[in-house]
């Protein structure tokens, strides 16, 4: 509703779809309100950069230096990490019999899921959690699999629970999953990617130690068995997640917003 825009005294856009509508609506004088965008995945794309806007809130340093080559006022630009659930940020105590595993292909459940799944079963002593989403195919798939260490869930709100339960994360590189994740301090294994954005949040996972590619299901169950029976390496991972999230975002952001709305 565009007499909504008008009288607002802030926007803010968590989608680079949203933010470059508004920023186009700005540039054409229908509205006069600061925008904030909040970028929602580790690689600000040229989409997500619109000059017409009033705040950027980026993930990390590397992406502020993007934004800064791509011409935004660097004046513009926080990092601030991308907000999640405070939910992500309670840290539960495991008490797991078996290693579990969680996979998921995000909500719409994309990927080689299943056969993911039957590769990861092959491992006797792991218990593997799959949430589908909203892929009913790939739920009704799954469940013919009979196996008493696959448990299949449909779409779900308690994803902070079943990460802080799981001891691996394997995902495809999505841009609030991997955020949760590196909250949470769970390893991450990433499926293929997602051509484009998520090809460079998996390159900036990878290189921050918080996760490992593999983009074939052979090769994930490689590393699982690599990442249980280093207890080292899993607890580097662990460790190297949790130093490059912020699990303050959403304050952090909601503060700025503050300042630049007086």
């Amino acid at each position: 509703n565009l007499e909504e825009l008008k009288n607002a005294d802030i926007i803010v856009s968590t989608h680079f779809l949203t933010t470059g509508l508004l920023a186009r609506m700005k540039m054409r004088g229908l509205i006069n309100v600061p925008i904030v965008t909040v970028v929602t995945d580790n690689y600000p794309h040229s989409i997500w950069l619109e000059q017409n806007i009033d705040l950027l809130c980026v993930s990390n340093k590397v992406s502020k230096e993007i934004s800064i080559y791509r011409g935004i006022n660097k004046n513009k630009i926080m990092v601030t990490g991308i907000p999640v659930s405070e939910k992500f940020k309670k840290q539960l105590k495991q008490n797991n019999i078996k290693p579990k595993i969680l996979v998921t292909g995000g909500g719409d459940g994309i990927g080689e899921i299943e056969r993911t799944v039957k590769y990861i079963l092959q491992i006797n002593q792991c218990e593997v959690t799959v949430v589908c989403g909203n892929n009913k195919k790939l739920k009704n798939l799954l469940e013919k699999i009979k196996d008493p260490n696959l448990k299949i869930i449909g779409y779900t709100d308690t994803m902070h629970s079943l990460m802080h339960e799981s001891d691996i994360l394997v995902c495809k590189p999505g841009g609030l999953t991997t955020t949760e994740a590196l909250v949470v301090g769970i390893p991450m294994i990433l499926m293929d990617a997602v051509p484009g954005q998520e090809d460079y949040n998996t390159i900036s996972l990878v290189e921050s130690g918080a996760a490992i590619f593999s983009p074939d299901p052979e090769d994930i169950v490689h590393n699982i068995k690599l990442l249980l029976n280093n207890p080292k390496r899993f607890g580097r991972m662990k460790n190297a997640g949790m130093q490059i999230s912020n699990p303050n975002a959403a304050k952090d952001i909601a503060q700025l917003i503050s300042v630049l709305r007086n």
